[in-house]
């Protein structure tokens, strides 16, 4: 699996009130991946994914964002926007809000790694279910 495929695993089975917008925008660097809406919230969610993890627990697995990207989500945030980063893994999904956040460890992405269902579900709560928070 790739990022385009891990993106599309999750697309397909997002609820189809949701409107899911897949941005690829050739003219304005650092805009995320996706854009998820529908009556009771929206996000922006910046994929990422890591097809085989380190074999040590303690390796650090990169979150490779460029600086467009992480500028593109703190200015999200910062006008109170949701705004995650996902990144794909054969372990979960690990996401966070912190668009700073370089390097997580092998053994806390396996701790704090969500499964991919768990992660669509969380999508469609907000946009649906007034969730304040995928996480």
């Amino acid at each position: 699996m790739n990022e385009h495929s891990f993106i599309k695993s999750i697309h397909s089975k997002i609820n189809t009130k949701v409107f899911v917008w897949k941005i690829s925008d050739k003219f304005q660097g650092g805009v995320p991946d996706a854009y998820y809406s529908g009556p009771t919230g929206y996000m922006y969610v910046e994929y990422k994914y890591q097809p085989k993890l380190p074999t040590k627990q303690e390796t650090k697995v990169k979150i490779n964002l460029s600086e467009l990207q992480r500028l593109w989500l703190a200015r999200a945030k910062s006008h109170n926007h949701l705004a995650y980063i996902a990144l794909g893994s054969p372990a979960g999904v690990y996401v966070t809000e912190d668009d700073r956040e370089a390097w997580i460890s092998h053994k806390d992405l396996l701790k704090k790694s969500m499964s991919k269902e768990s992660f669509i579900n969380g999508v469609n709560n907000v946009c649906l279910h007034k969730q304040k928070k995928l996480l």
